[in-house]
Order: C-alpha cells, then sequence, then structure tokens
C-alpha cells in the first residue's frame, strides 16, 4: 500500500489517495496505521477521493478510528 506521512505545526497524518474508493477505511485499519510502535504511527489517517464540487475530498480518521 502507498502511503505519504505529512507533520506539521506538531501533528503527523498517514495520507492515502483513494481515488478508486477501495482503501480500507474500517476503525481496526486506523487504530493500526496509527499505532507509533507497531504501525507507520499518526495522529490520524486522511483519505484524498474524488470530488464532483473540487480537486479532491478529504476524510479524517482519528487515531481512536471515529471519523
Amino acid at each position: 500500500m502507498k502511503f505519504w506521512k505529512y507533520e506539521g505545526i506538531g501533528n503527523d497524518f498517514v495520507l492515502l489517495e483513494d481515488w478508486d474508493d477501495n482503501a480500507p477505511k474500517d476503525p481496526d485499519f486506523v487504530i493500526r496505521m496509527c499505532n507509533r510502535n507497531f504501525g507507520v504511527g499518526g495522529d490520524g489517517v486522511l483519505y484524498l477521493s474524488k470530488s464532483d464540487r473540487a480537486d479532491c475530498s478529504m476524510r479524517m480518521m482519528n487515531p481512536d478510528g471515529t471519523e
């Protein structure tokens, strides 16, 4: 899985391009990705996807798996 990790103002996020709407978004996946000891580590996961009104849309998931 290709991902990027972005950092700014003391926070860091895992960014996934989800143009085909097939990236895993279940809470367990997000919790595992954000785990700093066993995952990539981060303050959340950002999903970029297609939008009808803008260049893209963004969905943010918190490290506890909630949106």
